[in-house]
């Protein structure tokens, strides 16, 4: 009994020491993620499947199913091509679709709320400076055309919010460095102003979170290079200045993933071939108006396609000043790090609760094992008086065992002995007989004689 209950204690004592450990894991896991969290650094970039060849200046867009599409740009300098690809990252596969109507570089577009993807401008080597409005519907790989850009232009940077895409800055013939805000409303297929952007601006990024657009970086008209960011108000068509990126850039890459801003790649400035390529990667907190560095990418390129999908970021193609890249490179957003963070805290808290059950079982466990001491006690005892019970009444077997042969032995004798008297009675009978017999055949056989008187006593 005793065995079997320290077997079980032991066993509970061991898995408590388990969940113990697992706890300690989870806290020690939390503890690397958490100043990766804070700090903004996240897991190394990692190479993706290539693209199909080499890709600049491309509209790189990401759609509710699951895929990204590359769409124009360039695949040698410098040269604008008609070429449009998608790509899944689930498969890693890469497929050529429908090529564009007009081929363009340097243009800008976003996917709207009705599924359909939208490429403003650019730039054609042929015809020069687009101010083509070009749709593509995925659902049955078709392009058709929408009304054109009031002004033309090419690296301007947009983004949309489902209804509208915003289209701002970006260079023109006519007037070189734009800060027009150029808003298109998708149902009506239709073009509207917005305040002008605090600094013509060309080669920066544009992203929208909710009623906001970000502005941010790119190479303004005196031909300086910033880290300036600027919040568009959508709904009272205002701009504020918000915190600076920690490194001024142009023609870098930017998505929103999970209301975090990730900004990577870029130059010193907006050449087709700059001079200083950067592999800077950084993040914008929106919500608390704070930059923090991320790791930076393999390969430093500009003029980089950007695109998140579930928890991934993806820098596409791009350019140095010698060589077009087809490389796709991915690492984590911040928020994947918070889900596994999470994950490890509910793991953490599961394991603490095992803990106090487990604990709460031992109690009620040591409760037992004290009763089943104190009935094991009282049953030692009963043993014991049982045992010397047991004793006693053999004892009196044993006695009462020993009277009862005794008693067997005395009846035997009495037995042999009213035997052995009969036996001589039975022969002293037999003998007599005999004796008779004998003495009736001798009388049989002597004749008898007259007994003669006895003579006379002489006197005295």
């Amino acid at each position: 009994m005793r065995t079997d209950l320290g077997l079980a204690c032991g066993g509970i004592e061991m898995k408590k020491t388990a969940i113990v450990s697992i706890g300690l894991m989870c806290i020690m896991a939390i503890s690397v993620l958490m100043p990766t969290v804070s700090a903004g650094v996240v897991t190394e970039w990692t190479f993706e499947e290539p693209l199909g060849g080499p890709k600049a200046q491309a509209v790189v867009v990401q759609t509710a199913d699951g895929l990204i599409y590359v769409i124009g740009g360039v695949s040698s300098f410098y040269d604008d091509t008609t070429s449009v690809n998608s790509y899944n990252p689930a498969t890693g596969a890469w497929t050529s679709l429908a090529p564009l109507p007009v081929g363009t570089r340097g243009g800008v577009g976003d996917v709207g709320n009705d599924g359909r993807i939208y490429v403003f401008g650019g730039y054609n080597d042929t015809s020069g400076e687009l101010y083509d409005t070009q749709i593509y519907n995925p659902a049955n790989n078709t392009w058709t055309t929408g009304t054109d850009v009031p002004h033309g232009g090419w690296e301007a940077q947009g983004a949309s919010n489902g209804t509208h895409i915003f289209v701002m800055g970006g260079e023109s013939d006519f007037n070189g460095y734009e800060d027009l805000v150029r808003i298109y409303d998708i149902a009506g297929d239709s073009w509207s102003s917005g305040a002008a952007m605090p600094v013509a601006t060309n080669a920066g990024s544009v992203v929208v979170d909710g009623n906001f657009a970000y502005l941010i970086g790119g190479e303004d008209d005196s031909g300086f290079v910033t880290d300036a960011v600027y919040r568009y108000n959508i709904s009272d068509d205002s701009w504020d200045t918000m915190a600076s990126m920690p490194n001024a850039a142009c023609a870098q890459g930017a998505v929103l993933g999970d209301g975090i801003i990730y900004v990577f790649g870029g130059a010193d400035g907006a050449s087709n071939t700059p001079g200083t390529t950067y592999s800077f990667a950084a993040y914008y907190d929106i919500e608390h108006d704070f930059w923090g560095i991320l790791n930076d990418m393999i390969t430093p390129r500009a003029w980089v396609g950007a695109a998140v999908l579930g928890d991934k970021i993806y820098a596409i193609g791009g350019n140095d000043a010698s060589e077009i890249f087809s490389t796709v490179e991915s690492t984590w957003i911040l928020s994947h790090f918070e889900k596994q963070i999470t994950l490890l805290q509910n793991q953490l808290t599961q394991a603490n609760n095992d803990i106090a059950a487990l604990e709460g079982d031992i109690a009620a466990l040591e409760g037992d094992v004290s009763d089943l001491t104190d009935a094991n006690a009282a049953l030692r005892l009963k043993i014991v008086n049982l045992s010397a019970q047991l004793n006693q009444t053999t004892d009196d077997l044993n006695a009462a065992l020993e009277a009862a042969n005794n008693n067997a032995n005395n009846a035997k004798t009495a037995a042999d002995s009213a035997n052995m008297i009969g036996m001589i009675g039975i022969i002293i009978g037999i003998v007599a007989i005999l004796i008779a017999v004998i003495a009736l055949v001798m009388k049989k056989k002597a004749p008898i004689q007259q007994m003669q008187p006895m003579p006379p006593m002489p006197p005295q």
